[in-house]
């Protein structure tokens, strides 16, 4: 009899097998309370109070206190832990391989990417608007606010403007820079000047007080210059550009663009360099008779260097 009671006693202290609950109302957990195997695997009741943990693989964070604001950082099995509070303008900065990190200033400026050493690359710049004020990148070297181009100090637009009244012909003829008088040859005192800087030849606007569109009439303008070190002497220019357009009537203003020397009759480059003389010619194709010219031309020069 002892046998079998001890037997039956060890039954109902010790569950050898899996426990299956039927049946189990649903309720509520004492407050503190939870239910667990300790080491014998007997079910007991454990108390989690101010000064208990719960380990982390356990479903809790193995810390019995967690810095308020802070941030709370994993350690695999391990317990959670919380970094400081972060300060005004700190972010949290990572390695990729150890614990990240608060960082402000110019640290942390580095660590993003942008800082005083770095070279960020932004497609455009909204600046004090969201919209008015964009500043941007149209082309290698070329910045715009709201697609204006803005120039620089190595960028510089500079203007030539000439009045003049003659019969030309179809002879060319220099605009002249400096009085009324236009000139065949490019020795004459009104026909170049010394280029201080790099540069190029954008375009030539002019308007005649008749129509230069007469007969199909076409207009050649070419840029000339004299190398530095060469004889300021007629007959040692070269042309280097040549511009080819139609005539229009005379209430029209013509523009020819040297910028783009592709289109019929166009040939060469719009550039030329510091210390050469450089002289702009204009030849009809068609004899307009007495003709009065007014004549803007208009060059950017390169001063990054000057």
């Amino acid at each position: 009899m002892k046998w079998l009671g001890q037997h039956i006693w060890n039954f109902i202290s010790r569950f050898r097998n899996d426990v299956y609950l039927e049946d189990v109302s649903t309720g509520t957990i004492a407050s503190g309370g939870n239910l667990g195997l300790d080491s014998n695997n007997k079910i007991v009741k454990a108390t989690v109070g101010s000064s208990g943990t719960v380990a982390v693989d356990g479903g809790g964070t193995g810390a019995t206190s967690l810095t308020d604001g802070g941030v709370l950082l994993g350690s695999g099995t391990n317990a959670i832990t919380a970094m400081a509070v972060l300060a005004d303008g700190e972010m949290i900065v990572g390695d990729g391989t150890t614990d990240p990190v608060a960082e402000s200033g110019a640290t942390l400026r580095t660590s993003i990417g942008i800082g005083t050493g770095d070279s960020p690359q932004f497609t455009g710049i909204e600046l004090g608007h969201a919209s008015d004020t964009t500043i941007a990148r149209s082309a290698a070297g070329v910045a715009t606010i709201e697609g204006k181009i803005a120039q620089t100090r190595d960028k510089v637009i500079y203007m030539e403007t000439s009045n003049f009244s003659d019969d030309i012909a179809t002879t060319a003829h220099y605009i002249p820079f400096v009085t009324t008088a236009e000139h065949t040859s490019f020795a004459n005192v009104a026909v170049p000047f010394i280029a201080p800087a790099n540069g190029k030849l954008l375009g030539v606007h002019y308007k005649a007080n008749v129509h230069t569109n007469t007969t199909s009439n076409t207009v050649t303008f070419r840029l000339d210059r004299l190398n530095d070190g060469v004889l300021w002497s007629s007959g040692n220019e070269a042309t280097i550009g040549t511009k080819v357009v139609d005539g229009v009537a005379r209430e029209n203003t013509c523009h020819a663009d040297f910028q783009d020397l592709t289109t019929s009759g166009a040939s060469g480059t719009n550039a030329f360099d510091a210390g050469e003389m450089i002289g702009v010619s204009m030849q009809n194709s068609v004899d307009l008779a007495s003709t009065k010219y007014s004549v803007t031309l208009v060059f950017e020069f390169d001063f990054n260097s000057y």
